[in-house]
């Protein structure tokens, strides 16, 4: 094995994944779902008032709104506190990056990834974030490591991935 990382997850950990996630995969998502949710109120508005209720539609809109953008500001903690929640089993990951796989080992089971699997990688201050589709990632804390140096992982897993490790804060 290459690198070896032993892991127990906190909830700081899931934080820190869920801001990279919301604030990188799903920006474009989140905005076209915004932009679509406000075509709908206004198609609806239309429809159920008329244009003659359009002040009816512009009271509606200001209790709905900040109601909508205050969800999507603490969407990141509210998905940390449900992925901490679902894991809340605990326990410790086992993750083997080889040559050709990577091999996890949690209290749920043994798992095997592909290099060639994989969607994106992400690297933080804390940790790095390897996809394997668009919603699930490998958690990779840094302060982990039991072999291997975490300085050249990026590196290592952009040779084996074919893929670039984008840097985010």
């Amino acid at each position: 094995m290459l690198y070896l990382v032993s892991a127990e997850m906190d909830k700081s950990d899931y934080l820190a994944f869920a801001r990279v996630h919301f604030s990188n995969k799903t920006r474009s998502t989140r905005i076209s779902a915004l932009v679509l949710s406000v075509l709908a109120e206004l198609l609806l508005a239309w429809y159920v008032f008329g244009i003659s209720g359009t002040d009816n539609y512009l009271r509606v809109m200001l209790v709905f709104f900040p109601i909508l953008a205050a969800f999507a500001l603490f969407l990141p903690r509210l998905a940390a506190a449900g992925m901490a929640k679902a894991n809340r089993d605990g326990g410790r990951t086992e993750m083997a990056f080889g040559e050709d796989e990577v091999t996890l080992q949690t209290p749920k089971g043994r798992f095997t990834y592909y290099y060639s699997g994989f969607d994106s990688i992400y690297h933080s201050p804390e940790a790095y974030y390897v996809y394997v589709n668009k919603q699930q990632a490998i958690i990779v804390p840094g302060r982990s490591f039991t072999w291997g140096d975490p300085a050249t992982f990026g590196a290592f897993l952009s040779a084996k991935t074919g893929l670039p490790v984008k840097e985010v804060r």
